[in-house]
């Protein structure tokens, strides 16, 4: 039987082809979710520019069958500062995360923030008391100065699933079994092991797959005045660890592993957006060295808040919420700079 490392982890109730999600704008309807998704791939210059798009975002029709839209955009710092000065506001209420790019290794980034935009239904909304105290948790967790716990590993076989793992008949059966609990499928699988922008890592024991972790990657090209450049990023996600082997830092050994490999790849970002209903989940993230978003909004003088209800992740087989019922999340994240300094050789440099 598989399970979560912790109780409602990374990984959606259903399978999806792709984490990252859409790279166009408008944004493009998720049916599965009740939502409409997208990203802005020019960078916003002017802050009034940036009032104007927040303004026609949030005048995007939601209903029953749509009660979010969220939208991710890129805009200069100096923008940004200037448009919440005077229409802040205005802006705060759509404003969910901010990821500023400096240290990704893309010059035309230097002074560019990753905006994340929401906009939700009422009627998709958690009390504020809850979610108040979900962001405590968690600013509580990325204030630690908690050591994290090491645990021997011995036996146990870190692996890269590559072509060959891939495509073998036992390890595909194996990670049917591995997300079953998640209602995932044999298509589902297939899906999963045929993106090959997947960087997926296992634990076997005696060959047995006991834990997994995957970054997608994401190919971007941004314009900025008319240039043109590639920004790569990978969001770490869809972690899953076996029952029985539970509480074994399994995950986070491998998902050190995953981002060690990052480090020598072309990656400029590495994110994550984690359960906030699970402080095992926001530990992992923070021992990965990765940020919280939560202290950029307050820095610019925003309402701390995550990204409010955009899917449903499951808790596993003792997940008895009522089936509309989805969850808020939290966006971590490592620009290649810090990533390489944290996580690369000691010969690795910095871009």
């Amino acid at each position: 039987m598989a399970q979560l490392e912790k109780p409602g982890s990374d990984i959606p109730s259903e399978a999806i082809p792709s984490s990252v999600g859409p790279l166009s704008w408008p944004p493009s309807l998720d049916k599965e979710n009740n939502r409409k998704r997208g990203m802005f791939r020019r960078v916003v210059d002017s802050p009034k520019l940036l009032a104007h798009f927040i303004s026609r975002f949030a005048n995007t029709e939601l209903n029953e069958e749509v009660s979010r839209v969220s939208g991710r955009i890129f805009v200069t710092n100096q923008s940004l500062v200037q448009a919440i000065e005077t229409n802040g506001p205005d802006l705060d209420p759509y404003i969910e995360a901010v990821i500023p790019l400096y240290g990704s290794g893309i010059p035309q980034l230097n002074d560019v923030s990753l905006v994340y935009l929401g906009n939700n239904t009422e009627s998709r909304l958690l009390p504020q008391a809850e979610v108040d105290h979900e962001l405590e948790v968690a600013k509580s967790i990325f204030a630690s100065d908690e050591p994290p716990r090491y645990h021997s590993h011995e036996g146990i076989d870190f692996t890269v699933i590559d072509e060959s793992l891939r495509n073998n008949a036992e390890i595909q059966r194996q990670f049917v079994d591995l997300y079953s609990v998640f209602n995932w499928n044999d298509d589902d699988v297939t899906r999963l092991l045929n993106n090959r922008n997947n960087l997926l890592v296992g634990a076997f024991n005696q060959g047995l797959l006991i834990s997994t972790g995957m970054a997608e990657r994401a190919e971007i090209t941004l314009i900025r005045s008319n240039e043109r450049f590639t920004l790569v990023m990978y969001e770490i996600t869809e972690a899953a660890t076996r029952e029985e082997y539970r509480g074994n830092g399994l995950y986070f050994a491998v998902a050190l592993i995953i981002n060690r490999l990052l480090t020598e790849t072309n990656a400029n970002l590495v994110f994550g957006e984690s359960n906030l209903s699970a402080p095992g989940v926001l530990k992992a993230a923070y021992r990965q060295g990765r940020h919280s978003t939560l202290k950029n909004l307050s820095l610019l003088g925003l309402t701390e808040k995550p990204l409010r209800q955009p899917v449903r992740i499951s808790g596993g087989i003792n997940d008895t919420r009522p089936k509309h019922l989805k969850n808020d999340l939290l966006v971590t994240y490592l620009v290649r700079d810090e990533l390489i300094k944290k996580h690369g050789r000691p010969n690795s440099k910095t871009t």
